[in-house]
């Protein structure tokens, strides 16, 4: 479409404004000699490798003087202005006879000139670009005053490398080609929504190949966004910062982007209340931790925690009982005793029993003592150092409650009696947490009668759990007595088994520790405190693992939880909804909040996940903010056949798009091996085997088993084998279906040489080979 005359002044008023600002922030900001410094660096580099004994010392101090330099360079223009991209979006707003005019940057920059940059996240007028469009009218509190006005002017721009490259303005989009130079698009106002912004939108509908002319961006780590964001998902952002908020957000809806924007905004509000070093990002697998570790420091906020839960509760647990417990998690835990130690039923019998010796031990006090202690005061303790206390007491070695010990010879026999019937008081807390752990998870009828009444996990699933948590506890008494012993492998456990604890009890013996202390240890020093959680994909925690978050976050809470209630990944925690997850909590009444826009994915790979889960879906509302192909089910005779089809469809496509991102998303490991080694010779460009999460967010073509992918997103998917073998009509592989599907931006593709799984749609079983 030609440029009309007003286009062209648009264009000249940003490329102007752009021109003066860059001006103006080389005249004010320290000189810079980075590529003298550099210059100078890489010849001195040279001259050590050819330098005698006697010139190298010289050589390699001068060297360090001059990397000194550069780094201090590189810190200061990293404090500054970024001129290279200084803003994303202008705003021009009329109040009464007062004009404001302003860009939206990550920094605060003003001139005399007239030109302003104000930082997005801490300046609070930046709140109308989020919440208004152009034209509206607006009422803002800002500050302890009211501000009117009207919306004079709306862009979102896009600088690269400190040139204007994009403007966007209500339904105009206008770019600039490196050959053609400015284009103009007139496209629909829903293209321009927003959402994670992870991978770049279709130009164009191609179907029978992947390919959309999309993928264009270098690295898939988050990109500047902000200027997408809707009104909901900034209000989200900018809720109070204390209580839970609960985001339900569908596949692509921008939940996790929220979520990590408002890390950042409560971060830059009040940096004294929320410090990085004391806020968490718990997320649900290693590759999203590694993916948000490059991202979030882009958004202002260094030094914040984050971790994928399994991990940050195993380094924990570690860390609390050191030697006392093997550090080695099994990698054989049957699906019936994960699904047990999961289970909320595990958790409601094990406070059950944590709180009957509490009470005994009270009332024990209680009949002991008859009122001569603030008792009501003492019972407010946790149990351990209650029990130590009293213990200590008794024997004359500490006051207690400010009391000190002054009763009779009887009432001291009878008080260490009811400390020993509880637990030996001698021991520090480290064996004392293990004692009662091992006190319940000795008690086999107890935890058999805690499922008598739960219809999911059914008898012989109970027995078979039961078999392997009675195995692991005679395993780990050898074990405890050899420690005690003092004896070597060497001598007393050839051909025995050693042992090793589920991935399930980290969680378990955490909670279990702080519930009988009161604290669970930082690992740099000290009680271990969180000013703000942020948990992702909550719906695939345990209830015990969520209850050892609440245990570690400061009061007043301030928690975020992110997740989708049709997209279950685990089995095993009996998730039903939120409402009964915050039961479970302890939290009722929380307020969810729904976000029900895909921007990721097209309409028509949301309409095809959703109906993958048929009955199961509990929030069927969605919608999206484009069109694009149809998911195509590709079916063949022979593997051979879907091999070739497939590496000459992966070949056309990156020899289209050098920077798409395609994922070939297999059942399981042995399939993305069998996978990569068939696709191998074949020369297929940037092909990549996935193991243990390590993605590199790079452009390419990455072959990864289906349970790798939740969080990630890619422009192309290729989901393989989508057979009766590997998908079974049960509700746990419609969810794992729906996960894979949904990481798609613009096309969906399945392949199969196999029975098609029943739980494709119709119209998609029909297809013949």
């Amino acid at each position: 479409m030609h440029l009309n005359q007003a286009d062209r002044e648009l264009i000249l008023e940003e490329e102007t404004r752009l021109e003066e600002l860059r001006k103006v922030f080389r005249k004010t900001r320290p000189s810079d000699n980075r590529e003298e410094l550099l210059d100078q660096l890489f010849y001195l580099r040279e001259e050590l490798n050819c330098a005698n004994e006697d010139d190298f010392s010289q050589l390699a101090e001068q060297m360090t003087r001059l990397t000194a330099l550069l780094d201090q360079q590189e810190k200061r223009s990293q404090q500054g202005l970024d001129i290279e991209n200084p803003y994303f979006a202008r705003l021009i707003a009329q109040e009464g006879e007062k004009k404001r005019d302003f860009y939206l940057g990550t920094e605060v920059f003003t001139h005399a000139s007239g030109i302003a940059v104000i930082d997005w996240k801490s300046s609070p007028i930046a709140a109308l670009y989020f919440r208004y469009d152009e034209g509206d009218e607006y009422e803002e509190e800002i500050g302890e005053r009211i501000i009117e006005g009207k919306i004079l002017c709306k862009r979102s721009l896009q600088v690269l490398l400190g040139e204007l490259v994009g403007i966007q303005q209500g339904g105009m989009q206008l770019r600039k080609d490196k050959e053609l130079g400015w284009q103009k698009q007139i496209l629909k106002q829903r293209l321009f929504k927003g959402g994670s912004g992870v991978a770049s939108r279709p130009e164009r509908i191609v179907t029978g190949e992947f390919g959309t002319g999309a993928g264009q961006r270098k690295h898939r780590y988050l990109p500047e966004i902000t200027s997408l964001i809707d009104p909901k998902q900034f209000n989200l952002i900018t809720a109070p910062e204390t209580g839970i908020l609960a985001i339900q957000g569908t596949a692509g809806s921008g939940k996790t982007t929220v979520a990590l924007h408002r890390v950042a905004w409560l971060h830059h509000q009040d940096p004294a209340r929320f410090p990085a070093e004391k806020m968490v990002v718990l997320v649900f697998n290693k590759a999203l931790a590694t993916y948000i570790s490059k991202l979030l420091p882009s958004l202002g906020v260094e030094g914040v925690e984050i971790d994928f839960y399994e991990n940050w509760a195993h380094q924990i647990r570690c860390k609390i009982f050191g030697n006392l417990l093997p550090k080695a998690l099994s990698s054989e835990t049957p699906a019936a005793a994960i699904r047990v130690k999961k289970h909320p039923a595990l958790a409601a019998a094990l406070e059950s029993y944590l709180s009957e010796i509490d009470n005994r031990f009270n009332q024990g006090l209680a009949t002991i003592l008859k009122g001569k202690l603030a008792l009501a005061k003492l019972s407010q303790m946790p149990l351990i150092p209650r029990l130590k206390g009293v213990w200590d007491w008794a024997q004359g070695r500490r006051s207690l409650l400010g009391v000190a010990w002054n009763q009779s010879g009887a009432t001291r026999a009878r008080l260490e009696a009811l400390c020993q019937a509880t637990a030996n008081p001698e021991l520090n807390p480290r064996h004392l947490a293990l004692h009662f752990w091992d006190e319940f998870f000795s008690d086999f009828t107890l935890i058999q009668n805690a499922f008598a009444e739960v219809e999911e996990i059914q008898a012989g699933q109970l027995t078979e759990a039961m078999r392997w948590i009675k195995n692991q506890y005679i395993k780990r008494q050898n074990w405890f007595e050899d420690q005690r012993r003092k004896v070597s492998d060497s001598e007393n456990t050839v051909g025995e088994e050693r042992p090793d604890l589920d991935a399930e009890d980290d969680p378990i013996l955490l909670y279990l520790y702080h519930q009988l202390t009161g604290e669970l240890p930082n690992p740099k020093g000290g009680k271990l405190r969180y000013h703000h959680i942020f948990i992702d994909e909550a719906q695939d925690y345990a209830a015990i693992e969520l209850k050892v978050m609440l245990q570690v976050a400061r009061q007043p809470l301030s928690i975020t939880f992110a997740g989708d209630v049709n997209q279950q990944m685990i089995r095993y925690n009996a998730f039903k909804d939120w409402g009964f997850l915050f039961h479970l909590l302890g939290q009722e009444g929380q307020k969810i909040s729904s976000l029900k826009v895909s921007y990721r994915s097209t309409f028509e790979i949301m309409e095809f996940a959703f109906n993958l889960l048929g009955e199961l879906t509990k929030e069927n509302e969605f919608a999206a903010t484009r069109h694009g192909p149809a998911v195509e089910l590709f079916q063949f005779r022979h593997q051979g056949e879907q091999i070739r089809f497939l590496a000459q469809a992966l070949k056309s496509m990156m020899l289209k798009e050098g920077n798409a991102s395609c994922a070939l998303i297999t059942p399981d490991e042995g399939s993305a091996k069998a996978l990569y080694e068939l696709l191998s010779p074949m020369e297929v460009p940037r092909l990549r085997l996935v193991e243990e999460e390590n993605f590199s967010f790079t452009p390419g073509i990455d072959i990864t088993e289906i349970r790798q992918v939740k969080g990630l997103e890619f422009d192309y998917v290729a989901l393989m084998d989508v057979d009766v073998i590997n998908y079974p009509p049960n509700s746990y592989h419609r969810y794992l279906l729906h996960i894979g599907a949904t990481r798609a931006a613009h096309q969906l593709w399945l392949l199969n040489y196999r029975l098609k799984s029943p739980i494709l749609p119709d119209h998609l079983l029909e297809i013949r080979p």
